[in-house]
């Protein structure tokens, strides 16, 4: 099911921007449906503290501009957080924080920042050196929910190599 953006701007007849507030930024995501081009592409992210410091991406109306500006300084502080990897240290890892991509720092530390309190869940495939008796990539694809209270840390075991 898509999710419904909370701003959505023209920038031409066929070609728009929507706007996602996630927990650790803002997601733009443009739409051009004209022929040539057509569809969705990655039209830009920015931490909370770059929208503050620099203004909008794409565009952005003034009257959008302020109402995201409103609905940051609404959001509830985060607490600091910190995921693990608790075994080998993968090649690549692929991974969402609720729904989000994750760029890594290091491998195996797979999210360092600040989280709001509630549920959240992170997921991905760890890939591993070498292959499996099959040829295939040694991989193993995991998902983990858990909650913020408060600062804190998360453990990801079990990530020895294995296909689920």
């Amino acid at each position: 099911m898509r999710r419904e953006p909370d701003w959505k701007w023209h920038l031409e007849k066929y070609h728009w921007i929507e706007l996602f507030l996630t927990w650790n930024g803002l997601d733009y995501t443009g739409w051009d449906v004209d022929p040539p081009y057509g569809g969705a592409y990655m039209a830009g992210f920015q931490t909370f503290d770059a929208f503050l410091r620099d203004g909008g991406l794409q565009q952005m109306p003034d009257e959008v501009a302020r109402e995201v500006r409103e609905r940051i300084a609404a959001l509830p502080p985060g607490h600091p957080f910190r995921i693990e990897l608790a075994g080998p240290v993968p090649d690549e890892a692929h991974l969402e924080l609720d729904g989000q991509p994750i760029i890594l720092d290091e491998p195996e530390v797979l999210f360092e920042g600040s989280l709001p309190a509630g549920e959240h869940c992170i997921a991905g495939v760890l890939l591993y050196p070498g292959t499996d008796e099959r040829g295939r990539r040694n991989a193993r694809q995991f998902e983990q929910d858990f909650e913020v209270t408060g600062p804190g840390c998360l453990l990801i075991e079990e990530t020895a190599p294995r296909w689920r």
